[in-house]
C-alpha cells in the first residue's frame, strides 16, 4: 500500500493543495500561480499547471485525494467570465436566453398589433341575428283604436286603424284600375343603423288576391312616393301571387314561402342588424343575408297596403292586426 504523505510537511505542497481546493480567484491560487510563474512555468492553463506541479512533488508516493471546496465550480465559472480570451467577449448563456426571449415577446406583440390595426375586420357579434333577443318594446300598435302618436300615416289610400288596419272603400286615386295606390303607417322616428332591432307584425289574410297586397317594410330613405307610399330604398316582406316573399332594396326577389291560403293568419318577424337582416314568415325563415340598407342611416319601419280597383269584397281581404318594434 503506498505511503500517505503528510501535506503539512511540505509548505509548497500544502500551498498547491489549498489553492486547488479554494479554486481560481482565491489568494492561495494567486500565490501558487505566482510562485510557479516566477520559477519559469509558461503553461497558460493555470489549473493544469498547479496539478502538474503537485504531481511532480508527489511523484512516486501516494497522497490524500483532493476534493474541490463547495464554491469551486462557481469560482471556476467566475474566473472564466473574469478573464476572457483575447477578442470579442461572448455573452453569458443566461443573458443570451433572456435577450432571445425578449425578442420573441416583442415580435409576438408587434404581430398582434399589426393584425388588430390592419387585419380583416372581425365579425360583428351583433350580426348573429339567429340568437339575438329583443326584450324592450320601442313602439307598438294593435289597430283597435286611434293610431298611437309614435306612428304617422302615409300615402293616398286611406286605411282604417280602428278595427284592424285595412283599406277603406273610397275610390282608388290612380288614373288606371290596373295601377296600385297605397297607404300605410310608418314609425315617426328612425332607429340608428348601429342598433339592431326586431319588428313583428300580425296579418289576417281573409282572401288571397293580388288586388290587395300587404307589406312590412324597413327603409333608410323615408321619402315616400305620393301615389304608392313606397320609398326608393327599402327591404320589404309582402304577399304576392299567393306566396310570402322578400324584396331587397335593389328590387330583386330574395326569398319565398309556401303558399298562403284564404283565412290564414301570419306573424312576420324581421330582424335588422347594421349590415344583415333575417325575415321569418310564420314558422319559417324565408330569407337572411346582407340587407343592402345603408350602414350609416337611420331605419324607418312601416306597414303598407297596396290596392288596385275598388271592389267591396277586397276591403277585408287583408287585415293588419298589430305591429311591434323591439330592441335589446
Amino acid at each position: 500500500m503506498p505511503e500517505t504523505i503528510d501535506i503539512d510537511a511540505d509548505p509548497f505542497l500544502k500551498l498547491l493543495t489549498d489553492a486547488l481546493r479554494a479554486g481560481p480567484g482565491s489568494p492561495d491560487w494567486h500565490q501558487a500561480v505566482s510562485r510557479l510563474r516566477s520559477g519559469g512555468e509558461r503553461n497558460l492553463d493555470e489549473y493544469n499547471m498547479l496539478i502538474a506541479a503537485r504531481e511532480r512533488l508527489e511523484s512516486g508516493r501516494g497522497y490524500r485525494e483532493i476534493r474541490p471546496g463547495p464554491a469551486f465550480t462557481r469560482k471556476v465559472m467566475d474566473g472564466i467570465d473574469a478573464e476572457p480570451p483575447p477578442g470579442r467577449r461572448a455573452l453569458p448563456t443566461a443573458n443570451l436566453i433572456a435577450i432571445l426571449g425578449a425578442a420573441v415577446v416583442l415580435v409576438v406583440l408587434a404581430s398582434v398589433g399589426f393584425w388588430l390595426l390592419h387585419g380583416p375586420p372581425a365579425a360583428n357579434p351583433g350580426e348573429d341575428l339567429s340568437n339575438a333577443y329583443f326584450g324592450t318594446t320601442v313602439a307598438d300598435a294593435t289597430f283597435n283604436a286611434p293610431l298611437p302618436p309614435a306612428w304617422r300615416t302615409l300615402g293616398p289610400a286611406p286605411l282604417d286603424p280602428a278595427r284592424g288596419l285595412r283599406p277603406t272603400t273610397l275610390p282608388a286615386t290612380t288614373a288606371s284600375s290596373a295601377d296600385y295606390d297605397g297607404g300605410g303607417v310608418v314609425l315617426t322616428n328612425g332607429i340608428p343603423a348601429d342598433q339592431a332591432f326586431a319588428v313583428e307584425a300580425s296579418f289576417r289574410i281573409q282572401h288571397v288576391t293580388d288586388d290587395v297586397i300587404p307589406e312590412l317594410f324597413v327603409t333608410d330613405q323615408p321619402d315616400f312616393d305620393a301615389d304608392r307610399a313606397t320609398s326608393a330604398h327599402e327591404l320589404v316582406w309582402l304577399v304576392r301571387e299567393g306566396h310570402a316573399k322578400v324584396v331587397l332594396p335593389d328590387q330583386q326577389f330574395a326569398g319565398s314561402s309556401e303558399k298562403v291560403t284564404d283565412g290564414q293568419s301570419l306573424t312576420v318577424r324581421a330582424i335588422i342588424g347594421q349590415n344583415t337582416a333575417q325575415l321569418v314568415s310564420g314558422r319559417h325563415t324565408i330569407w337572411s343575408g346582407p340587407s343592402q340598407l345603408a350602414g350609416d342611416r337611420p331605419r324607418y319601419v312601416g306597414i303598407r297596403v297596396l290596392r288596385r280597383g275598388n271592389e267591396k269584397k277586397d276591403r277585408d281581404a287583408v287585415i293588419v292586426q298589430s305591429v311591434k318594434v323591439m330592441q335589446r
